[in-house]
């Protein structure tokens, strides 16, 4: 079956998505003739072996936020492929689905277009697509198949659940996922052209204990769960037996709080592989994490409060909020996190960076916080002026 899996961003971006690998290794596995495609460099042919979109019965698309849903809109039009569903029932046209981070958040913005959606966690619903697709495949109908995929609560099919505006069925996002379970623990390629280098990423947790209001991933991504260490161990060995790995990335909403991260960094540091971390918190930092940063190179981090007292009152976070919920009361600097980058020492953007959060100041109510105001919007005019 041939199904084409497309990032709307540039190759590079997408190769460091962590959900965008699991899928096409899973297909792959599955014995479906699954073909990556990116925004640019090529969008209408495919990384794997130069195949034009033409030729793929099945598209879906990673979605991560909504700023990328125009690239992917853009793309089908270029392929001259009907935006509306319905109006892909006649002819020749693909079927076209959706998963990635935006189905946890937001997923009726792209229910006019796709066919189906895949809502959260989307490995343990694969293999009932991949069976809907074959029996598509196979003659039965695009209604039929709308049908089929219909069956499950965590899938929306847009056609069938959404009549005069409304949803008509139950659906359930999908947020349990059981990280020991049997599904890929790490990236399936490395490249030095992907936004992180060649790095192997190693998803080691998902969802937060932690209850900021300004923050997706507990509302969204379900309880904190943890990858055993020996599933982890087992992984890394088995990939490196095979190939060079110069460098892991280390996949957790915060490094620190992965209970087996000590075993785990000496275990990378004995085979002589770099470590880098998605992200971390001050209160959360050991010694052992700086030497394993040290020695992979990094010589510079970035360190910000996540939002000034102003801010905080206005989004109604409480002082003690970016505590964990067992009760651990840790050090009072709540809400502080490190991003690290490659060696040059460069700010990685991401869900805390330069878009959303405010340098570090003086954050009290008088002289101090309105010069501080009247000089970011002096900044801002200049900007604009240049």
């Amino acid at each position: 079956m041939p199904w084409a899996l497309f990032y709307p961003a540039d190759y590079s971006i997408g190769s460091a998505n962590l959900g965008f690998h699991y899928v096409f290794q899973r297909l792959r596995e599955s014995g479906v003739a699954a073909e990556r495609f990116f925004a640019s460099p090529v969008p209408y042919r495919s990384v794997d072996a130069d195949t034009m979109l033409e030729r793929f019965s099945v598209i879906t698309a990673s979605v991560a936020y909504e700023g990328d849903i125009p690239a992917f809109y853009r793309w089908l039009s270029g392929a001259n492929i009907p935006l509306l569903a319905e109006e892909r029932v006649a002819g020749s046209f693909p079927v076209i689905g959706m998963g990635g981070a935006l189905s946890y958040i937001n997923p009726l913005t792209v229910s006019g277009v796709c066919d189906f959606i895949i809502l959260g966690d989307g490995m343990e619903v694969l293999d009932h697509v991949i069976e809907s697709l074959r029996l598509y495949e196979g003659g039965c109908g695009r209604r039929e198949l709308w049908r089929r995929l219909s069956e499950s609560p965590n899938i929306l099919v847009p056609p069938v659940d959404i009549k005069d505006g409304r949803l008509v069925r139950g659906l359930r996002i999908g947020r349990s996922l059981d990280l020991n379970g049997p599904y890929p623990v790490h990236s399936a390629w490395m490249t030095e052209r992907g936004a992180f280098g060649k790095t192997l990423l190693l998803e080691l947790q998902r969802g937060c204990a932690r209850s900021c209001s300004y923050c997706t991933l507990p509302r969204c991504f379900g309880s904190m769960r943890w990858r055993k260490f020996e599933i982890v161990e087992r992984a890394l060995d088995e990939i490196t037996s095979r190939f060079e790995v110069p460098q892991a990335g280390l996949v957790t909403p915060e490094a620190g709080d992965y209970p087996f991260l000590p075993q785990l960094i000496d275990k990378l540091i004995n085979k002589n592989i770099g470590v880098s971390f998605a992200s971390l918190r001050l209160d959360r930092l050991s010694e052992q994490m700086i030497l394993a940063l040290s020695g992979s190179g990094r010589r510079a981090g970035d360190r910000r409060r996540e939002a000034a007292l102003w801010l905080r009152q206005k989004i109604h976070r409480r002082p003690d909020s970016g505590k964990a919920r067992n009760g651990e009361r840790g050090r009072d600097r709540p809400g502080e996190a490190l991003f690290y980058d490659r060696p040059s020492g460069r700010e990685r953007r991401g869900y805390h960076g330069d878009d959303g959060a405010l340098p570090p100041h003086n954050s009290g109510d008088g002289a101090e916080s309105n010069s501080f105001r009247q000089s970011l919007h002096s900044q801002a005019r200049d900007a604009m002026a240049g």
